[in-house]
């Protein structure tokens, strides 16, 4: 019975760990904000421990990174009112996932489905010159913009293309075909 006890304490104490590294992780995302002083779209950061500990108040937020930095680092940060609005709405992956959800790959024609499961599978865009990237290669207030011009791409499709761009003598890409079944 004791082992019993230990294994349950240990197994609560995993759980409890893990949820606070998720949260933790959200609240480190990067948000895409509109700057009450410029009217412009902005990337910004908030500090994941206050987060954590004080909530997403308006007057708990406080950002640990801005677009604008470091010439406008003074400044009071009102854009906080929009991040304690909706802490998740602001949030680049939330932008991503509208993106996403229901597309199908601009290469190999593979659905996204509902979810990507950015942990593991992170999908990658490809832009007008045929040229495959992740977005995280873009500044991330632009990142309508570039979702306007850019395509879809699976991540089997964005890896194949990743070693195809750094090693093109190693890699010979043909053309997708068709399928039997596909047909």
């Amino acid at each position: 019975m004791h082992v019993f006890l230990w294994i349950l304490g240990l197994v609560a104490v995993a759980a409890v760990a893990v949820a606070i590294t998720a949260r933790w992780r959200r609240a480190a995302e990067v948000r895409v904000i509109r700057c009450p002083e410029t009217g412009e779209k902005q990337a910004v950061k908030v500090d994941p421990r206050r987060a954590l500990t004080q909530g997403m108040s308006e007057d708990a937020i406080q950002l640990t990174s801005c677009s604008r930095w470091p010439e406008r680092q003074d400044c009071d940060q009102p854009c906080r009112k929009q991040i304690a609005e909706a802490p998740d709405g602001c949030l680049v992956r939330s932008t991503l996932d509208v993106y996403y959800a229901g597309a199908t790959c601009a290469l190999c024609g593979k659905e996204f489905g509902d979810h990507v499961d950015w942990a593991v599978h992170e999908p990658g865009l490809l832009d007008e010159s045929g040229h495959v990237s992740t977005w995280e290669q873009f500044p991330a207030q632009q990142i309508d913009e570039v979702l306007a011009v850019c395509q879809p791409v699976c991540w089997d499709c964005t890896q194949i293309q990743r070693l195809a761009q750094e090693h093109p003598e190693r890699v010979t890409l043909r053309p997708h075909r068709k399928s039997a079944v596909e047909s």
